[in-house]
């Protein structure tokens, strides 16, 4: 005779059903005053490989034009696809992406 608790045990071992609270990074690739746009960028990209290394679960990406003293991320897409080329577990979303018109 099955368990009265097996389908909830079932149920919460899913993956699309698991409880634990994921925690994730957002970044704007930000750009230190004094920092050239590549280092910017590298510096960027490390915290977010580093941020999978220590066990997030997520990056979601600010999309910033025409600030480019503040931010290197005018491109969330295309950087989206740089961490999915070199992370293997986390998940990336863009916090805003703009429609062409």
């Amino acid at each position: 005779m099955p368990r009265k608790d097996a389908g909830v045990t079932a149920l919460l071992s899913s993956p699309t059903m698991n409880p634990r609270v994921q925690v994730g990074l957002f970044t704007e690739f930000q750009r230190a005053p004094g920092m050239d746009e590549a280092q910017a960028f590298d510096e960027a990209m490390a915290q977010t490989i580093a941020a999978e290394d220590l066990g997030l679960d997520a990056v979601w990406l600010a999309e910033i034009h025409f600030q480019k003293e503040r931010s290197v991320l005018s491109s969330p897409l295309v950087v989206a696809a740089t961490i999915a080329a070199r992370t293997r577990h986390m998940r990336i979303g863009i916090a805003v992406q703009g429609r062409d018109a």
